[in-house]
């Protein structure tokens, strides 16, 4: 449509030529607005026609739809009026069919029958069992139905009545054969016969009395022939037990090894539990009588109330536990094979996937072994065990310390140590060949061997630590400083004298301690057997680890268990370790009292402003107060002799001990005197500032060369980048070696620090150290 054209009031409109432009302009809007209004008229009249006709369409195929659909239901329903005719038919015929079927099947069992009943009539006149077993097996597979027509009367009568002689005469060969000695396979071949005439169960009940008497009679010539007739000494009273009990598990073993599959294939997979069982409980009879027997032989109970009673010889005790563990590992692997041999896997091979009968079978195995005789008894040896290793280790753990003697002149460790610690790894490796099959005995063991570290060993560690420290302070403390103390004393070599002195000690760890007590060796034993001990109780404890973890016996629960001790033996380990490490510190602090003052007054009187003439005369070989301090710590501190007579970590921590304490006054005297120290801080000039450098330097490797194994450089970290600051061109070269560009070191000082040593040097300015950002 036009737009509208904008009106002009009237009232406006001045004359009558402007009314009349007016007009002319309306009538030309009013003649556009018509004429759009007719081409809207006309598109509306073109779509209505357009809707009659797609409506027309619409009703031709609406009619032509509905005809067709009425059509298709005609067909339909004339099809399923054919269909249901069709299955009325089929469903006559198949009843037709199975009636057919059901009269030739009853034809078939009738005549099944009656030959069945004629040929176990023939075969049992003609003594031919396993026909007339045959015969009975397929009669016996026929259905109620047949036995109970009238037509099959006089057959079934017939087939009855030779059933019952067929049974008969089974049970009486069987008897015959039983009573024979016969293999495994022919013992099975006597009763197979029970199968197929529905006797299965009586069967293998003949068959489990057979191999339990066998059981019996081989187990009671085994212990007339090695436990009664036998002349034997008392110590191979335990080899002949061990071996009657393992011929028991042999014969056990070998009836379910050889009958296993013959037996799956006569009597199902349940017949390896009825088996087991069967013989299980005989073998549990035979075991129970050559275990009384061994207790009897070893007087088990005198020995255990004479353990209680703390009267018993530890080392005779040795052999007796030796054999309680082959004992127990017979009876493990025994079970073992029990469980390993059955009709089915165990569940974590992956040969085979086990169906839920056989997992039951597994299960019914495992419980039944669980309850048996042999476990109980197995559980009672277990109780002897512990009692006797407990007390073993106790008691071979205070012989070991009460014996304890010096190894030798130059020996590095006493006796204690090594005797200790043979006598716990020999006892754990025992234990873990007992306790693989029961974790509750590797428990109790390392538990006791965790109690005897802690009650018996440490105590007296740290008893002989105190005893020859007060020696030591008695030849030195006090008089260390004296100057009329012996000249030989001034040399470390002095202190193997200890050894010789044969001073009385008095007091020990328990307070007990007479006047009797004599110092069997030095502080410096004393202080390796700390050492030393932490040292294999670390090991040990990783031996137990290593152990425990590759064990395929062992679950996750069983290592739990086990490992319980464990944190004992490693607090063991961390308390000797601290011990060893307070008396490395008081050695350290004894020897240096006597080189303190030297030390410091060299320290003192060491000067940093040098010229560059007097920098130009100084080399390797002009003595200086760093060569004179290494000279006075060889020689009264670090010394070859005391080297000798240290173990390697005793000797590295004693380094340590001096170079931490040589550092320490280094930087306290040269360097960075304590705030409250009233005296003056050292200067240092440029050419000093080299000196100081190459003096770190020079101790630093002095000390690194007197350890043998661990470093100390880190030691002299504080003191290397003090020597570094001093030696610096300019404060503000300290941008180099600070902050971001630092590069790979660590400052070990703090910005204060930092500011301090810089102030050392004379030559740099006040204003421009202060100004440092840092």
């Amino acid at each position: 449509m036009p737009a509208p054209v904008e009106d002009t009031p009237i009232s406006s409109l001045a004359n009558l030529s402007a009314i009349v432009r007016e007009l002319e302009k309306a009538t030309i809007s009013s003649e556009k607005t018509e004429a759009a209004l007719d081409e809207q008229l006309a598109r509306s009249a073109q779509k209505a026609i357009d809707r009659s006709h797609v409506l027309e369409v619409c009703t031709e195929l609406s009619t032509s739809v509905s005809k067709e659909s009425a059509e298709l239901a005609s067909l339909l329903e004339s099809s399923v009026h054919q269909s249901n005719s069709a299955c009325s038919n089929i469903l006559e015929l198949d009843v037709l069919l199975s009636r057919a079927n059901d009269a030739l099947s009853w034809a078939d069992d009738i005549l099944t029958l009656r030959v069945c009943a004629e040929g176990a009539k023939t075969s049992l006149s003609a003594d031919d069992l396993p026909a007339a077993s045959r015969h009975v097996q397929t009669y016996l597979k026929l259905g109620d139905a047949v036995r109970a027509d009238s037509a099959s009367a006089t057959a079934v009568s017939q087939i009855e009545q030779s059933c019952a002689e067929l049974s008969r005469k089974v049970r009486l060969a069987s008897d015959e054969k039983l009573a024979c000695d016969l293999s495994t396979e022919e013992a099975i071949s006597a009763i197979e016969l029970f199968v197929p005439i529905g006797l299965a169960d009586e069967g293998l009940s003949r068959l489990s009395e057979h191999w339990k008497k066998r059981i019996a009679r081989e187990s009671d010539a085994d212990v007339r022939e090695l436990l009664i007739e036998s002349n034997t000494k008392e110590t191979d009273a335990d080899d002949l037990h061990i071996l009657a009990i393992a011929r028991l598990f042999e014969s056990v073993a070998a009836i379910v090894h050889d009958g296993k599959p013959t037996l799956v294939e006569l009597f199902g997979t349940s017949a390896v539990t009825t088996i087991v069982s069967a013989l299980q409980e005989q073998c549990d009879a035979c075991a129970d009588r050559i275990l009384t027997r061994y207790e009897e032989a070893k007087r088990m109970d005198e020995v255990v109330r004479s353990i209680r009673s703390e009267a018993a010889n530890a080392r005779e005790l040795d052999g007796l536990l030796n054999k309680l563990t082959i004992m127990s590992q017979r009876i493990a692997g025994y079970f073992d094979f029990l469980i390993g041999k059955r009709l089915v896997p165990a569940p974590d091979e992956k040969s085979e996937m086990l169906d839920e009968e056989s997992i039951k079978e597994y299960q019914n195995i495992e419980k039944m072994l669980q309850k048996s005789g042999l476990f109980k008894r197995k559980r009672d040896l277990a109780g002897f065990y512990n009692s006797i290793e407990a007390y073993f280790i106790r008691e071979n753990a205070r012989l070991a310390i009460k014996i304890d003697e010096s190894n030798g002149e130059d020996a590095e460790t006493s006796t204690a140590v090594d005797d200790f610690f043979f006598v716990m790894q020999k006892c754990f490796q025992r234990a873990f060949a007992y306790g693989d099959t029961d974790p509750e005995v590797l428990r109790l063991v390392l538990n006791q061997v965790s109690l005897s570290l802690m009650n018996d060993l440490i105590p007296y560690m740290r008893r002989r630590l105190r005893e020859t420290e007060a020696a030591l302070e008695k030849l030195f403390g006090g008089a260390a400083l004296s100057s009329t103390l012996p000249a030989a004393a001034l040399t470390v070599s002095y202190l193997t004298e200890l050894a010789k002195a044969n001073i009385s000690i008095p007091g020990g760890g328990d307070g007990t301690s007479s006047d009797a007590d004599v110092a069997k060796y030095d502080f410096f034993v004393a202080l390796n057997n700390a050492s030393v001990s932490a040292e294999y109780a670390s090991r040990l404890r990783s031996n137990v680890e290593k152990a425990i973890q590759t064990s395929p016996r062992l679950s996750a629960e069983d290592r739990a268990l086990v490992a319980a001790p464990l944190t004992n033996i490693n607090d063991a380990s961390r308390t000797l370790v601290q011990a060893s490490e307070q008396g490395v510190a008081r050695l350290a602090s004894v020897l240096l009292e006597r080189v303190t003052g030297l030390v410091e007054n060299a320290l003192k009187d060491a000067s940093y402003i040098v010229s560059e003439a007097q920098y130009s005369l100084d080399s390797d070989a002009t003595p200086s107060f760093s060569r004179e301090v290494a000279n006075q710590i060889e020689s009264k501190v670090l010394s070859a002799s005391l080297e000798k007579r240290l173990t390697e970590k005793n000797w590295d921590a004693l380094v340590r001990q001096v170079a931490e304490w040589y550092a320490y006054k280094v930087e306290a005297i040269v360097f960075l005197p304590p705030l409250s120290n009233t005296n003056a801080p050292k200067s240092f000039n440029a050419f000093g500032g080299l000196r100081a450098d190459r003096d770190v330097r020079a101790i630093s490797a002095y000390f690194s060369s007197k350890s043998r194994r661990s470093t100390v450089r880190d030691v002299f970290g504080r003191l290397s980048q003090l020597a570094i600051l001093v030696n610096l061109e300019r404060p503000a070269e300290v941008y180099d070696i600070w902050g971001p560009n630092a590069g790979g070191m660590t400052s070990r000082l703090t910005a204060g620090e930092v500011r301090r040593a810089l102030a050392l040097r004379s030559d740099f300015s006040k204003d421009a150290v202060k100004s440092l950002k840092l």
